[in-house]
């Protein structure tokens, strides 16, 4: 689909993003936008609260890079992720007590539906078919969600390296949060980068140590 996002600094207290695309395939708009509010100066706790309707993915920990996940379908076919429309808000609290740890709790409601492949372009093998996109169960996720993060922050699109530990953990509970889910899930994601040579240049030689485990 096309996509634009677009990020505002308003005032010092506050921070605005938000994105809109559309899918010619689908017929369907998507969109998500974010407001994080500062509770003091440095900037180190927040709250804030989103808005979205997008196409999620079955979450696979990061294992999959989005860039190289679109250059493989749009050239090849070749697509590993399971897709299914998501819509919904969520409101968060976070913290940074340390340069190196931050702390977030959510708590997201959200509707989940079926996606159907309904392209099969691809740049070259055109005679080759999209594997089927997997079935889901429908309905609305209701969770709290609890991810604390030691290491460098998060860079947009991975170009500068980064070494970290990344815990996530989430529940959804009928009884309480009114969810048609019922699970606990976690999940521990840990990325190291070890400099080899040409340290000078700014995309140098390194090598990466990638582990998820949940």
């Amino acid at each position: 689909p096309s996509r634009g996002r677009i990020r505002w600094r308003l005032v010092s207290w506050m921070r605005f993003s938000a994105k809109a695309g559309y899918g010619f395939s689908d017929k369907k708009a998507k969109f998500g936008s974010e407001a994080e509010f500062f509770l003091d100066a440095k900037r180190q706790y927040s709250v804030g609260i989103a808005a979205f309707r997008d196409l999620g993915h079955f979450p696979d920990e990061g294992f999959y890079d989005t860039f190289f996940v679109t250059l493989s379908s749009l050239l090849s076919k070749i697509d590993q992720r399971d897709y299914f429309y998501t819509q919904g808000w969520k409101v968060f609290a976070a913290a940074k007590p340390l340069s190196r740890l931050s702390l977030k709790a959510t708590y997201a409601s959200e509707q989940h539906k079926a996606a159907v492949q309904r392209t099969d372009f691809s740049i070259f093998d055109r005679s080759a078919k999209y594997r089927a996109n997997a079935s889901i169960r429908e309905g609305i996720l209701r969770s709290v969600v609890l991810n604390i993060r030691y290491g460098d922050s998060p860079v947009p699109l991975g170009l500068v390296s980064t070494n970290f530990l990344d815990l996530e953990i989430e529940r959804s509970q009928p009884s309480v949060l009114r969810s048609d889910f019922s699970f606990s899930r976690a999940s521990l994601v840990g990325e190291f980068f070890l400099p080899t040579f040409l340290k000078r240049n700014l995309f140098y030689i390194r090598l990466r140590f990638f582990q998820p485990a949940g």
